[in-house]
Parts: C-alpha cells; structure tokens; sequence
C-alpha cells in the first residue's frame, strides 16, 4: 500500500466514524493485533478516531465505569 492510498482509507474511515457517531454509534480503538508487534497500530486507531472527531463520549475506554454499565444496559 503506498502512502496516498493509506491516507485515503484514513480519510475514508474517518467520514464512516463522524457518520456513525451521530447516529449514536459507540467505538472501541483497537490495533488489530495478532502479535505483540501489531500493538504499534494502536496510534493510527487513535488517528482515525481523531480523524472522524470522536469526542470521549463515543470511545468505551474512556467512560467511567459506571458510563460504560449504561451503555451496556442500553443496548
């Protein structure tokens, strides 16, 4: 994959995240990882969900516990 197209499937992920977002949509960042080398992927998942303008309130990490058994209870 070149750079061009890494940017552009950012760019693309980050639209479908503002999307879903506004919708109610809640995110967990993850890297992807199979190995402990794929952890490294963990700042690009908070690139993209920087990107697509996800504010705190989307992202299940960082809910306090209590914010994070609502949003279970609501489904």
């Amino acid at each position: 994959m070149t750079n061009t197209q890494a940017v552009e499937m950012l760019d693309e992920n980050a639209l479908l995240l503002e999307l879903a977002a506004d919708k109610g949509a809640k995110f967990v960042l993850g890297p992807h990882a199979h190995r402990i080398r794929g952890l490294n992927g963990i700042p690009h998942a908070v690139g993209v969900a920087t990107k697509g303008w996800l504010w705190r309130e989307y992202v299940l990490h960082c809910l306090t516990a209590e914010g994070f058994l609502q949003c279970l209870r609501k489904g």
